[in-house]
């Protein structure tokens, strides 16, 4: 298992901190455009009192994504995915996906 061959571990952390600026404004700018500046938008994720509770479930989801995205690795035929290097048995899969 281990590091898929078109990962990199070498990275400084400049390239570290060049990759959590990118996300960072990315994931600003994906907020702005769902519209989650708007108090009832926000409001409406992050509900955390009854009848409508919605933001422990919303929390929940979130932070085990992480952790179930990575585990993906661990089935094989998914463990040498690599959208790089489109092979003849991911085709179907990636038309499925489309």
């Amino acid at each position: 298992q281990g590091i898929p061959e078109d990962c990199r571990t070498d990275q400084s952390p400049v390239q570290i901190m060049a990759d959590f600026q990118y996300l960072l404004s990315m994931g600003f700018v994906l907020a702005v455009l769902t519209g989650m500046h708007w108090p009832d938008r926000f409001a409406y994720v992050f509900a955390f009192r009854r009848p409508k509770c919605r933001g422990p479930a919303f929390l929940l989801l979130f932070f085990s994504m992480g952790p179930a995205y990575g585990a993906l690795n661990q089935i094989p035929w998914l463990g040498s995915f690599s959208l790089t290097t489109i092979q003849r048995p991911y085709i179907v899969l990636c038309i499925a996906l489309l």
